[in-house]
């Protein structure tokens, strides 16, 4: 069983991962995932199940999800806790027209979490003012990298040029020309999901797996009550770093 986070098998996200676990960047202090597009500006836009929390809409679950696998893919490591704030940005809707009608699904979702060693800042929303941005920054004590959907996969240094990591994939991507990263990233998970079972295989490296599904929801779930009740979650014992 695999689930469907796509984004793992993107070929630039695929790429930082092996990065970061090359140990080149030192220790990741911080990491930070936003995605934004405008399509819930909208307020006509028919009802659908992501503007009712009763079928599980709103941001948190439809893209936070997401965010939090990539977050833990990326470091390879589970968080420690978690604070969050969740926003329906526009609380009346006029679907197709009609009378205004309430929602409580999520259209903003900011998220700190701890990891340890690490610091991520998670951002998603549908009610932009802008096109589609989906940045990635990862520092670390000893480089930093950056992903975005112009530019793609860049190395960054004091004093230097940004260099460009994974050019050879670009052409292929820019070719895909999907309405979304997510689109475009399951190109590249469809196909190694093809090859594994062509080649007879029952597990595909990198998949996220039912225990990641676990372990993401237990961010969000936390990440709805910390909302709700204006706390930090902890998933382990806090440690005070001593840092001033």
């Amino acid at each position: 069983i695999v689930v469907g986070h796509q984004l793992r098998f993107n070929p630039y996200i695929a790429r930082m991962k092996e990065i970061i676990e090359s140990g080149v960047l030192g220790r990741i202090y911080y990491l930070s995932i936003a995605q934004y597009v405008s399509n819930w500006n909208d307020l006509d836009r028919p009802w659908s199940w992501s503007y009712d929390v009763e079928t599980y809409g709103g941001r948190r679950l439809a893209l936070g999800v997401h965010s939090v696998d990539l977050a833990r893919f990326l470091l390879s490591d589970e968080a420690t806790s978690v604070s969050c704030v969740l926003d329906p940005v526009h609380r009346f809707r006029t679907p197709g027209g009609s009378l205004a009608k309430e929602t409580f699904a999520s259209d903003f979702m900011s998220a700190q979490l701890t990891f340890p060693g690490s610091t991520v800042n998670l951002e998603t929303s549908a009610s932009a003012r802008t096109y589609e941005i989906f940045d990635i920054i990862v520092r670390g004590e000893d480089g930093e990298l950056s992903f975005d959907l112009k530019n793609k996969l860049l190395k960054l240094d004091i004093g230097k040029d940004p260099i460009a990591l994974l050019p050879e994939a670009d052409e292929q991507y820019n070719s895909l020309k999907g309405p979304s990263i997510f689109w475009d990233s399951f190109t590249y998970y469809a196909s190694k999901i093809v090859d594994t079972l062509e080649n007879g295989q029952t597990t595909l490296a990198n998949a996220s797996t039912f225990n990641d599904a676990v372990e993401n929801m237990k961010v969000l779930d936390a990440c709805l009550k910390s909302n709700k009740e204006g706390t930090r979650e902890l998933f382990t014992a806090w440690t005070d770093n001593t840092s001033y």
